[in-house]
């Protein structure tokens, strides 16, 4: 996300019913590998999720809440936000992501983990900010991402 303020994945095939909760996974490809970089420090992100337009681009921002995620600077794993008060209903196929919160640094303070593979399966867009652009993502293939539905009860 050097370039970036906002990554999102298309998800699709998803079951119908109500978003339940998103994983994201973070630093496991610098931790797993015994490189801790010094440079890595606390960082938030806000959770994203977009309905797609005809064209499988985002489109029309599905949560107004702000839902904060703060990566610690040592953590490596997932980070779990659940979804289920929001009542958003599963379309089938979102993109979701994160926002970058706060300002942007030339180091390396952070590693969300993608699939660097499979750019004709999978489909990842960024934007400098909200008023700019989304542009296709030819590094990250697709965010490392679980998406959770639930039956609504």
């Amino acid at each position: 996300m050097a370039d970036a303020s906002e990554i999102v994945t298309l998800v699709d095939g998803l079951k119908s019913g109500y978003l339940n909760s998103v994983s994201f996974h973070f630093n496991e490809m610098y931790f797993s590998k015994k490189v801790k970089p010094d440079t890595f420090r606390d960082t938030d992100f806000e959770l994203v999720i977009y309905n797609v337009n005809p064209d499988n681009t985002p489109g029309e921002k599905l949560i107004d809440d702000v839902m904060v995620a703060t990566v610690k600077k040592e953590h490596k794993g997932s980070i779990t936000l659940y979804l289920a008060g929001l009542d958003i209903q599963s379309p089938g196929k979102i993109f979701i992501g994160l926002k970058r919160l706060g300002q942007r640094s030339a180091q390396n303070e952070f590693y969300i983990d993608c699939l660097c593979n499979g750019h004709d399966k999978y489909f990842t867009m960024v934007r400098k900010n909200s008023s700019e652009q989304w542009i296709r993502n030819w590094v990250c293939a697709a965010l490392k991402v679980d998406v959770s539905v639930a039956s609504k009860k």
